[in-house]
């Protein structure tokens, strides 16, 4: 399992993008009342869905979208 405190990059081709999954053991979810995310994008798009985060356990969505 990843340190949360480490870095990590991703590189998504020009068709389509890709999805990262982070699953936590049984036992092992975090019981925090805030979640922190950074992140940086690079594109030559001027027109994306640059991040889209949902969650498998209620209705919480995160969505950044890329317009014009």
């Amino acid at each position: 399992m990843v340190d949360i405190s480490d870095s990590i990059a991703y590189k998504f081709g020009e068709r389509g993008g890709g999805i990262i999954s982070l699953r936590f053991r049984d036992g092992e979810r975090r019981d925090t009342r805030r979640d922190v995310i950074a992140v940086g994008f690079s594109t030559s798009s001027s027109d994306a869905v640059l991040l889209s985060v949902s969650s498998t356990s209620s209705n919480d969505f995160l969505r950044v979208d890329l317009v014009s």
